[in-house]
């Protein structure tokens, strides 16, 4: 959906729970839930922190320390410190969550899910051989169940990237298209999931030469981003370097300026929390994308 529409509804559904609930109530901290993944889905993970620590504080106090729900924040408590650019506090807090969820979810989609976040934060790390575990783990037990399709996209994409990471092609080619078929038959491609896969296949074609391919899946997947993320979501910007890249690749160096230019101005502005170095890393990307695209199509040697 529209996620910077949601805020609204969301705040406002917060402050009607605290009014007459009071603020240790365990339905605020479901409100408060509510709202911190709507600042991370929005790349806000500063403005989540401080929800997430009210709701853990509610929970552990409700239910005590071994809860679903304890665990389910510490999930997103590790959400907030991968949006911080911080792995390695990410990987405790899901550790902490995974024998709760274990002990009490036993095969949950939960258990899965935070398998799957130590492998991307493991992916972070540049650790394949403890991405690759968790991603198989999580793959086996989904492998046992069924009406997980979504899910199972999720374990797909992220292995796809891990595939194309290790310049193992035709796997990461066959997670993408198998991701996709899966999500169209539940949410339908246009998510963000279906954008993510359909970049990460971008990247596959356009290693193999299919430029106009790339070109009109990576085309796909920013729509989808500017429509449900926002125009200037990092995501947004990263797709619209991705574009560029791909423009370059296929020989047409005149339709990657535009892109690059909206991505760098996206970077070269200042957000709230995330991680700076990792910004700034983008922006020097975009910043050397742009300058290429325009010598490679005469804009940098003075040419009309």
């Amino acid at each position: 959906g529209r996620y910077d529409r949601a805020k609204p509804l969301y705040e406002r559904a917060l402050a009607i729970r605290e009014r007459t609930l009071g603020s240790a109530h365990p339905m605020l901290g479901s409100s408060l839930l509510n709202l911190a993944n709507l600042h991370l889905a929005l790349a806000e993970p500063e403005r989540a922190r401080e929800p997430l620590m009210r709701a853990l504080e509610i929970y552990e106090g409700a239910y005590g320390h071994e809860h679903p729900m304890v665990a389910g924040t510490l999930v997103n408590l590790g959400n907030l410190y991968e949006g911080l650019g911080d792995p390695k506090r990410a990987i405790d807090s899901y550790q902490q969550a995974l024998p709760i969820l274990e002990k009490t979810q036993p095969g949950h989609n939960n258990v899965i899910g935070t398998h799957v976040n130590l492998g991307n934060a493991y992916l972070s790390l540049h650790d394949l051989v403890r991405a690759r575990e968790h991603y198989e783990r999580a793959l086996g037990m989904l492998e046992k169940t069924h009406g997980n399709e979504f899910l199972h996209a999720v374990v797909l994409a992220n292995m796809g990237s891990l595939a194309f990471d290790t310049g193992d092609l035709a796997t990461a080619e066959t997670n993408a298209l198998q991701g996709l078929e899966l999500l169209e038959a539940t949410t339908g491609v246009r998510h963000p999931l279906g954008a993510m896969l359909k970049a990460s296949l971008a990247l596959v074609r356009s290693t193999q030469g299919r430029h106009d391919e790339a070109l009109q899946l990576v085309t796909e997947a920013l729509e989808v981003r500017r429509e449900l993320l926002g125009p200037r979501h990092p995501d947004t910007a990263q797709t619209l370097v991705q574009l560029g890249e791909v423009a370059i690749d296929a020989g047409k160096p005149e339709q990657a300026i535009a892109p690059l230019e909206e991505a760098v101005g996206i970077f070269a502005e200042e957000q709230p929390g995330g991680d700076v170095d990792e910004r700034a890393a983008m922006l020097e990307q975009a910043r050397f994308r742009l300058a290429r695209a325009r010598w490679d199509a005469g804009a940098g040697r003075g040419e009309d």
